[in-house]
C-alpha cells in the first residue's frame, strides 16, 4: 500500500480521517500555507495566555526589516523563532527558542539544548517571530515528536503537503484542519448497507472469521470517515464502496474496519 505521504506527493490530496482526532488547541505547533493564517493563529494563542506579559508593538519600520512580524505578547514558555542568521550570537535562521524571562532591556530565552541567550527587546521585532504557528516553508528540516495541526491543506501543492506530513513519522500526531467544515452525512440506504454486511458475513464465514457489523455501525463509520477512501481520499459511491480490514487476521468486526474504494482494496490484496 502506498504511504500516505507518498500519495500526497503524487496526488496532492489526503483523507483527513486517517490522521489524529485530538482537539485543535492540543496542538503544540500549527503549520500554515499563508502568513495571514500564521499571524491569526499566533494572535489567538497569545491573547489566550495568562500570567505576567511582555507586549512588543510591531511598527512599520519593524516590518521593513522583518516582513513576518506582528504585535506580540510574550509570557514564560512562549516559543519564538529567529528570522535571520547572527554569527556573533551563534543564532541561525529558523532556530527555535523558548522565552524564560525578561528584564527592562533583554528577553532571556533558551535553545533546544538549554543554553540561555539574551535578546534585546528593541531588536526582537527585526530578528524574531512568535512560533506557535509557522508556514510549511519555515518548517522544512524540523522533526516533530508532538501533536501538531496542518491548516489550509487544500491550498498546498503536492510537494508542500508532503513536507507538512513528513515532519513526523507518527500520523496520529497530525491533525488535518478542515477550515470549511461541513457536517458529514451518510446517504447510503439501509438496504444497501445490509447487502454489503451480508456479503462480508459470507466472506468471513468461508474463511472461518467473524463479522459483527450492523447497519448503525457502518452508518457511523461513513460519517466519521466522511465517506472517503482511507488511502486515495476519493469520495465513495455505491459502485466503489467497500469496507477494508485494518488487521487481516481478523474478520469484519467493529474497530477493525475502515472505508476504502474498490480499487485500493483490491490492490491491498495483491501486495
Amino acid at each position: 500500500m502506498t504511504k500516505i505521504s507518498d500519495y500526497a506527493f503524487e496526488h496532492s490530496k489526503i483523507n483527513k480521517h486517517v490522521f489524529g482526532a485530538f482537539e485543535l488547541w492540543e496542538s503544540k505547533k500549527h503549520l500554515c500555507f499563508t502568513n495571514k493564517k500564521r499571524r491569526e493563529i499566533n494572535e489567538y494563542i497569545m491573547m489566550s495566555q495568562k500570567g505576567e506579559q511582555l507586549k512588543i508593538v510591531c511598527t512599520d519600520e519593524d516590518l521593513k526589516k522583518n516582513e513576518y512580524g506582528q504585535d506580540v505578547t510574550l509570557v514564560e514558555g512562549t516559543p519564538i523563532m529567529s528570522c535571520k542568521n547572527n554569527k556573533k550570537e551563534a543564532i541561525v535562521n529558523n532556530q527555535d527558542f523558548t522565552v524564560v524571562s525578561w528584564d527592562n532591556d533583554n528577553i532571556h530565552v533558551k535553545d533546544d539544548f538549554g543554553e540561555i541567550k539574551l535578546i534585546k527587546i528593541t531588536e526582537f521585532q527585526s530578528r524574531f517571530v512568535v512560533g506557535y504557528a509557522m508556514t510549511v516553508h519555515k518548517s522544512q528540516g524540523a522533526t516533530f515528536d508532538f501533536k501538531f495541526a496542518i491548516h489550509e491543506y487544500e491550498k498546498m501543492d503536492n510537494s508542500m503537503l508532503y513536507t507538512a506530513l513528513t515532519r513526523t513519522t507518527n500520523k496520529d500526531n497530525i491533525l488535518i484542519v478542515d477550515e470549511n467544515k461541513e457536517e458529514p452525512t451518510c446517504d447510503y440506504t439501509d438496504e444497501f448497507i445490509q447487502r454489503k454486511i451480508n456479503g462480508y458475513t459470507t466472506q468471513d464465514k468461508n474463511k472461518y472469521r467473524t463479522c459483527d457489523l450492523d447497519v448503525e455501525y457502518v452508518r457511523d463509520l461513513v460519517i466519521k470517515e466522511d465517506n472517503t477512501c482511507f488511502n486515495c481520499a476519493c469520495k465513495l459511491n455505491n459502485k466503489i464502496f467497500t469496507i477494508d480490514r485494518l488487521n487481516n487476521d481478523f474478520g469484519h468486526i467493529k474497530g477493525n474496519c475502515r472505508l476504502a474504494c474498490w480499487l485500493c482494496n483490491i490492490r491491498k490484496r495483491e501486495l
